[in-house]
């Protein structure tokens, strides 16, 4: 289409231009509008050797249509098609160098995405979405500095479900594994913003309370994740009703380090199971230690 010599041949190369025209153009309103701002350089300067080329199509056009015999003599000169050869050359460089730029964010971005959900999946349970053991053991020994600096109680609570198994037995594994997600989910809702509650795998789960001004404020949270659990259980059509029991380890009268901490309040489950006791806290108020001066 760069050679206008025969009348006959004009309206094919107007239906050319036109196209021409028409992809140019809307190659260069998605190259100015939806590029990623550290692109827009690059981006830019294929917007403008577009623009140029829907401007010499246009021209073309125009030539033709307004004067077909002296169009001739500039197009049968050389002189378009030295011209577009030029503006098409100059396009496909900056395409090209677009593309890269634009597959290499991608690929970026997608690794980006990649390594946020191995992350995630190396710090979360997979079946609840909970912090796994590791993130709670980060997460405890952080808690723990903060509750030294600021003289503040700590409790770790160590929790199962007390039917798990009657419900895996009975209505099948699937269905324990939407009980165990929705214990999670009525867990997570009845702690506070600073709390923590992890999967450490089948139905045991751990909580941690920190900034506690004295046992009762444990007692009280550990009370209504309690009854956030009594509210029957929606399995695929089938109510289920579980209990659970907790053991319970306070900072710093049980333990001064994450695993003592852990390791007495798991102790502590099975005698509150042997005794009937669901919340072991006793009804007085022990306040928090004093701050050294």
């Amino acid at each position: 289409h760069y050679t206008y010599l025969r009348p006959e041949v004009q309206p094919r190369q107007v239906a050319m231009s036109t196209m021409i025209v028409l992809l140019m153009g809307q190659a260069w309103l998605m190259l100015f509008r939806r590029a990623a701002p550290p692109l827009r350089a690059i981006t830019n300067i294929t917007g403008h050797v577009l623009l140029g080329y829907v401007a010499a199509s246009v021209l073309r056009i125009l030539m033709i249509v307004a004067n077909p015999h002296s169009g001739n003599d500039f197009f049968a000169s050389g002189t378009a098609d030295a011209l577009a050869i030029t503006l098409y050359t100059t396009l496909n460089a900056c395409l090209a160098i677009s593309l890269v730029l634009v597959v290499n964010r991608r690929l970026l971005a997608d690794l980006g995405v990649l390594k946020d959900e191995l992350e995630i999946m190396a710090t979360h349970d997979a079946l609840t979405g909970l912090p796994n053991r590791p993130l709670f053991h980060d997460r405890l020994d952080m808690a723990l500095a903060g509750a030294r600096r600021g003289g503040t109680l700590l409790a770790v609570m160590s929790m199962d479900l007390d039917m798990f198994k009657q419900v895996n037995d009975t209505l099948g594994h699937a269905a324990g594994d939407k009980l165990l997600v929705e214990t999670a989910r009525r867990i997570a809702g009845a702690l506070r913003k600073a709390d923590t509650v992890a999967r450490f795998g089948g139905d045991e789960f751990v909580l941690l309370l920190s900034e506690l001004d004295c046992d009762d404020d444990a007692r009280l949270v550990a009370e209504k994740v309690l009854t956030a659990l009594r509210r029957p259980f929606d399995l695929d059509g089938h109510e289920a009703r579980v209990s659970a029991s907790i053991g319970v380890a306070l900072f710093p009268k049980d333990g001064q380090r994450a695993d003592e901490l852990i390791k007495k309040s798991d102790l502590a489950l099975p005698r509150m199971k042997a005794a009937g006791v669901a919340v072991p806290f006793p009804a007085a108020r022990q306040p928090k230690p004093e701050t050294p001066a």
